[in-house]
C-alpha cells in the first residue's frame, strides 16, 4: 500500500514539477503586446520571442487581428518576420492563417509564394514601429511604389507637353 501512494505522489511531483511550468511557458507566448491600430486591423508583436542574431538580424512573431468579422476566414494572421537591422529590410519567416481571433481557431494554410524574399522597410507604422523595437533605431525607409508611379506620370506630362509645344509652333507658322 505504501508503493502505492509513494508512486502517487511521485506522478503528483512530476506533474508539479514538469506540467505547470509548460503551461505558465505556453501562457508566456501569448504574451501579445498592441502595436498600432488602424480601420482594418489591430496588429501586435509578442516582445518574448525577439532574437537578434550577431548579423543583426532579429525575428519576432507578429499578429494582424481584423477588427470586422469575416464570412471567409481569415480572422487574424501570425507571422514570424526577420528584420535585418544592418540593411532596413525584412522578410516572412513563417506565415499562418487562423480562422478565429488572437491566432485562435483552425489554421489555414497561408499563400506566400514569393514572400519569403528580403524586401525593403516601406514606410508604414507597423513595419516601422516593430523595426525600431527589434534594432533601436529607426529604418532607412525606402519611397513606396509611389515614386514609379510620379515617373511615369511624369514623362507623359512631359510628352504631352513637347506636344502642345510643337502645336504651338504649328500654329505660330501659318
Amino acid at each position: 500500500m505504501a508503493k502505492f501512494f509513494m508512486k502517487k505522489n511521485i506522478f503528483l511531483f512530476y506533474v508539479l514539477a514538469f506540467g505547470l511550468p509548460c503551461a505558465a511557458f505556453g501562457e508566456l507566448k501569448k504574451n501579445w503586446e498592441i502595436v498600432t491600430v488602424d480601420n482594418e486591423a489591430v496588429y501586435f508583436l509578442d516582445r518574448n520571442s525577439i532574437t537578434l542574431s550577431e548579423e543583426q538580424i532579429g525575428r519576432v512573431w507578429q499578429l494582424k487581428n481584423f477588427r470586422q468579422i469575416k464570412r471567409v476566414p481569415p480572422q487574424s494572421i501570425s507571422s514570424q518576420m526577420d528584420y535585418d537591422c544592418e540593411k532596413s529590410r525584412k522578410r516572412i519567416f513563417l506565415k499562418h492563417h487562423h480562422s478565429g481571433v488572437m491566432a485562435k481557431g483552425r489554421l489555414r494554410v497561408a499563400n506566400t509564394e514569393g514572400q519569403f524574399d528580403w524586401k525593403p522597410i516601406e514606410s508604414d507604422p507597423v513595419s516601422e514601429r516593430i523595426f525600431f523595437i527589434i534594432c533601436g533605431k529607426a529604418p532607412n525607409l525606402v519611397a513606396s511604389n509611389i515614386q514609379p508611379t510620379s515617373e511615369k506620370e511624369d514623362k507623359v506630362a512631359d510628352k504631352v507637353d513637347g506636344m502642345k509645344a510643337g502645336e504651338d509652333t504649328n500654329q505660330g507658322s501659318n
